[in-house]
């Protein structure tokens, strides 16, 4: 509900944002990061996306245009079945996800959903064990509370691991 007053009350943040689409999701955004941030989990988040979405619907009427609204309200149906194509923990589960809007707005909002959950955690939120192992070295100067930097080092070739594998880099 306070994301929607604050639409209220600066309307041009609404324009702003294309679609009721992309201002449910910024709504639902919210209400997840803040679920999994306190449970660090991201099923929990998911099903905090799911509620904002059902109550921006009932207040509002709709979430925004041509399909959308169906996908989006399929999340709270969806958030914790076992079946082969909907049943993959939250890390799994990519953009073609079944039932669910992945469109622009919505990807950065599941992804900080997913992120949150685990940065809360202070674990690792990749699956790939290639990354793990890659980051596992407590030698790394990979500085976690700079990330962006840090990647920004690595696509300029700046960053060079350290620790063990001092010997293998030119």
């Amino acid at each position: 509900d306070y994301c929607l007053t604050q639409y209220d009350a600066y309307p041009t943040t609404a324009e702003s944002h294309f679609g009721g689409s992309v201002r449910a999701a910024c709504t639902s955004a919210g209400s997840a990061t803040a679920v999994v941030s306190a449970t660090g989990c991201a099923q929990c988040g998911l099903n905090a996306w799911g509620l904002a979405q059902l109550l921006h619907y009932g207040t509002i009427g709709r979430l925004g245009f041509y399909g959308y609204d169906l996908q989006d309200q399929c999340t709270s149906s969806t958030s914790f079945a076992y079946r082969s194509d909907e049943g993959l923990p939250f890390e799994m589960r990519g953009v073609n996800y079944p039932n669910f809007a992945m469109n622009v707005g919505h990807q950065s909002a599941y992804a900080g959903i997913n992120a949150g959950a685990h940065a809360a955690s202070k674990d690792a939120w990749v699956l790939s064990p290639l990354v793990k192992v890659a980051f596992a070295d407590r030698d790394l100067p990979f500085d976690w509370g700079y990330i962006t930097r840090e990647f920004g080092r690595g696509a300029l070739r700046e960053f060079k691991p350290a620790g063990e594998r001092d010997l293998i880099i030119p």
